[in-house]
């Protein structure tokens, strides 16, 4: 009996300890005179050269691909040319295939820059007058970052980050991917749309998305689904063992 007790002890302390999840990371603060590219803060932004339309400024790492959209919906205070919004929900968007993403090293993916739109509600839908791409960093090691790109300047418009997100190269569909801390609002200033020059003061509560040809992202289970399901796992354990004892 004593034995069977502590067998039981062990696996749940196993499970539990198993199955602990992260908590959110805070990104770093950006000092004065510094800019966020890619997830990664760089300290002499003037040194970043242009990219245009399909540029693509590394190896390509994966072949024969799919469709994928990926998708980061927020809500957000700014302005669309001189008109101000407060607390809307805006949602950035780029579509392009896996097979062109670009493994750039040191563990940071993107997409080739290319056009992408935003909708904000009461504004609707505008493209991007420029570029924009999508990238993964995965330098956090159980959390991930990702985000939209102006891709004229590299410089990071909407960044999240999320142990969803952790291992992620771009190349599959996932989500949702929650956080509730942005950044680097301070970067997303007059960026040009069809809509007009879009400018953010404040973002907060996004969720990312990456979907397949056929629209749907792979479900991914919650840290509670994951408890209970372990918990679950565990009791069969210990039904299976009174079976044999």
């Amino acid at each position: 009996m004593n034995s069977r007790r502590a067998l039981v002890a062990v696996v749940a302390l196993v499970v539990l300890g198993g199955i602990a999840v992260a908590g959110p990371v805070t990104f770093q603060p950006v000092a004065a005179g510094s800019r966020i590219v890619h997830g990664a803060i760089v300290v002499e932004p003037t040194a970043i050269q242009p990219k245009a339309a399909g540029t693509r400024t590394a190896r390509a790492a994966f072949v024969g691909g799919s469709p994928i959209t990926y998708r980061l919906t927020a809500t957000g205070t700014g302005t669309v040319g001189t008109t101000p919004f407060t607390e809307a929900t805006f949602t950035l968007e780029l579509t392009t295939d896996t097979s062109l993403i670009i493994n750039q090293g040191s563990g940071v993916y993107a997409t080739p820059s290319t056009t992408g739109s935003i909708e904000i509600a009461g504004f609707g839908v505008g493209t991007f007058t420029d570029v924009i791409d999508v990238f993964s960093n995965i330098n956090g090691g159980s959390v991930g970052a990702v985000g939209f790109s102006h891709g004229a300047s590299q410089l990071d418009l909407c960044d999240l980050e999320s142990p969803v997100l952790a291992g992620y190269d771009l190349t599959t569909a996932i989500g949702p991917a929650f956080s509730s801390t942005l950044v680097p609002v301070s970067q997303f200033q007059n960026i040009g749309t069809s809509l007009g020059d879009v400018s953010f003061s404040s973002y907060h509560d996004g969720t990312f998305t990456a979907t397949l040809g056929n629209g749907t992202a792979v479900p991914t289970a919650s840290a509670p689904a994951l408890m209970i399901l372990a918990v679950l796992l565990a009791a069969c354990g210990v039904v299976a063992l009174r079976r044999f004892t």
